[in-house]
């Protein structure tokens, strides 16, 4: 997981294990940046909350990268209009 980071970022990230090194999950968990850790067996119904979630979260964010970007050229656009007006050095 951590080898996906710097090309894909914005995944969230799902552990699904049956393994029992409890160090190698952590590891796993901090250095791949995972949201959720799931251990056999588990059940159904609880992954399919869990995934939604993760997909909520993951639309969360990109709203809000796309809301940000929205404000940044916004603010560009307005500085440039008061540049125009002669009230911003």
């Amino acid at each position: 997981m951590e080898s996906i980071i710097p090309d894909f970022p914005d995944p969230i990230r799902i552990l699904l294990t049956g393994y029992a090194d409890i160090n190698a999950v952590i590891d796993a968990i901090n250095r791949g940046q995972v949201y959720k850790y799931i251990q056999k067996p588990w059940m159904d119904e609880d992954l399919r909350i869990n995934i939604e979630k993760a997909f909520e979260i993951y639309s969360l964010r990109k709203e809000n990268r796309e809301l940000t970007q929205q404000l940044i050229l916004a603010n560009k656009q307005l500085e440039f209009l008061l540049r125009q007006n002669n009230l911003l050095p």
